[in-house]
């Protein structure tokens, strides 16, 4: 297991505006011994991956579809960021013509969230699925 996946601690982060979503993934997870941390959209999650707070999470788990900013909004500025660009994303989204499309790199149930997450925590990051 490389340094970074060490350093990261189970942590994961979910970003999702949807709160029964948020709050059933923090709990599945939770359950399952990982240390969950909860965004409402890309940019409170930016807020708490830069400093003063610098969370660094295994894996984030990011709706594509939200307000104030989307997935692939969020994505796009998180790539800006040397020291958050190597964080692995899964990306969801409820509806199925996101899932269909080609910006869409995962359209996970919780097993393939689940099965993602644990094998970015064994191998570290890899390089991002964007399209």
């Amino acid at each position: 297991m490389n340094g970074e996946a060490t350093d990261c601690q189970r942590r994961i982060l979910v970003v999702d505006d949807d709160a029964s979503i948020r709050e059933a993934l923090a709990e599945s997870l939770g359950d399952e011994g990982y240390r969950v941390v909860t965004a409402t959209n890309g940019v409170e999650a930016l807020t708490l991956l830069r400093p003063p707070g610098e969370l660094r999470p295994c894996v984030i788990l990011l709706d594509l579809m939200m307000p104030v900013m989307s997935g692939q909004e969020f994505y796009a500025e998180q790539q800006r960021d040397p020291a958050l660009a190597r964080i692995p994303i899964v990306g969801a989204s409820s509806s199925p013509s996101r899932c269909g499309s080609r910006r869409c790199w995962a359209c996970s149930t919780a097993s393939v969230i689940e099965a993602r997450a644990a094998r970015q925590m064994k191998m570290g990051p890899a390089a991002p699925p964007w399209e």
